[in-house]
């Protein structure tokens, strides 16, 4: 597999990311499949097209993002969520069912490219500064 990471978030919970292309999906789905029935007390879901998500029980995007809101004061219409599966049963859909505005995309590539032009539309200097 190219382009894998491991990162540790600090409630301890470790992402594994791959990069994977498609035909792997049934590969990841029969590994979600094995670490659900092996973690019981936990919540394992299939991530986007390159991960699988392991959290608390009741603990998913629109968990984190409700937290993110209420922390900040924030309201649905002030966030923007990227992500990748937004289908039903995929694991940004609950963040959809919010009624947050949602930008769908395929691999976290695609993430990054918007995320970069969407700070160049809202401070162009950073634009005039990467041309520098």
């Amino acid at each position: 597999m190219n382009g894998n990471s491991v990162a540790f978030r600090p409630d301890r919970i470790r992402l594994v990311a791959f990069d994977l292309d498609d035909t792997l999906a049934p590969q990841k789905d029969g590994l979600r499949t094995y670490a659900a029935a092996r973690l019981p007390g936990l919540e394992v879901r299939s991530g986007g097209s390159t991960s699988i998500d392991v959290t608390a029980k009741g603990v998913d995007k629109a968990y984190g993002v409700g937290k993110l809101m209420a922390r900040l004061s924030l309201t649905p219409t002030d966030v923007l969520f990227v992500g990748d599966r937004f289908d039903l049963g995929g694991n940004d859909y609950p963040v959809k069912a919010l009624g947050i505005r949602c930008v769908a995309v395929r691999r976290w590539r695609d993430t990054a490219a918007f995320v970069l032009g969407l700070i160049r539309t809202l401070d162009p200097d950073s634009a005039a500064a990467e041309a520098s």
